[in-house]
Order: C-alpha cells, then sequence, then structure tokens
C-alpha cells in the first residue's frame, strides 16, 4: 500500500462510484437569421460526468489538504473500476466503448490546479479499465507522483 505524502510529491486517493468518461466536443451548423449567415457552434453534449468530475476534484482536494500542487514532470497511475454488465461482450475485460482515454480525460481535467497545475506535467501515465470482481464496488484508483530521473 502506497501513502498518500503530497509533501513528498506522492499523491494517491480513491473516488468511490461509477466512473463517467470526458464527452466528446461536438459541433453543429445553423442558420442565424438575425445575420442572414451560416455560423457554426461548438459545444459539450450534456453527460453525467460533470458529477464523477466533482467527485474526483472533492477526494483529490482531500488528498492534497494543506499541499500546494505538484510541479515538474510527473507520473500518473490510473485504474477505473467499472460495474460489469450482465453480459459483456469481451470475457478479458471492458474492451468496448467509451475509450479509456476518455476516462482518463475526465479525471485528469478534475484534478488540475489540485494535484498538479497542469495535466501537460504528466509525461508517464498508465491507465487501465477493467470490471469489478463480484462484490467489488466500482472506483476510480489514483497515484500520481513526481519524476525522478
Amino acid at each position: 500500500m502506497i501513502r498518500n505524502s503530497p509533501d513528498q510529491g506522492v499523491v494517491a486517493f480513491t473516488v468511490p462510484g461509477e466512473p463517467r468518461p470526458q464527452p466528446r466536443t461536438k459541433a453543429r451548423a445553423f442558420f442565424n437569421k438575425r445575420t442572414g449567415k451560416y455560423a457554426a457552434q461548438v459545444y459539450n453534449p450534456k453527460g453525467d460526468s460533470a458529477d464523477y468530475r466533482a467527485r474526483v476534484s472533492h477526494e483529490a482536494a482531500i488528498a492534497m489538504w494543506g499541499v500546494a500542487p505538484l510541479v515538474g514532470p510527473l507520473v500518473a497511475n490510473v485504474e477505473f473500476i467499472l460495474t460489469k454488465p450482465k453480459k459483456p461482450k469481451h470475457k478479458n475485460g471492458p474492451a468496448v466503448r467509451p475509450d479509456w482515454d476518455n476516462y482518463a480525460k475526465a479525471c485528469f481535467d478534475a484534478m488540475q490546479s489540485i494535484v498538479f497545475v497542469d495535466d501537460a506535467q504528466i509525461c508517464r501515465a498508465v491507465i487501465e479499465k477493467r470490471y469489478s470482481t463480484d462484490g467489488e464496488a466500482p472506483r476510480t484508483k489514483v497515484l500520481c507522483w513526481r519524476r525522478e530521473d
């Protein structure tokens, strides 16, 4: 078990509940009656990732209590444990959409300015997306530390 020690450059915390992916930004074209021209609108579709990002931010803030965000190059290890469906498509794991990078995007965006200044600091990441085993609750496990090389 890794101990949480943000003042030493190691942050570890768990976010209870089902992980949620970051929805993809969408765009649409429309005719503006007021100007008489076509225009484009870029938006984020409504989804339930806002609640998930709030939970990640909350747990990160507790883990970082009283310590400034980490600076310099970082390594992140994130494990997304999802509820196993009744009939999974693949018996060896969740090789289905949404992709692991959508989960990671939501998680890293929520940790920004709390665990680290900017997610561009993460120069190495190990991301795992897996189903929960019998009796295991869905959750997100995060471990982030300063890269020392």
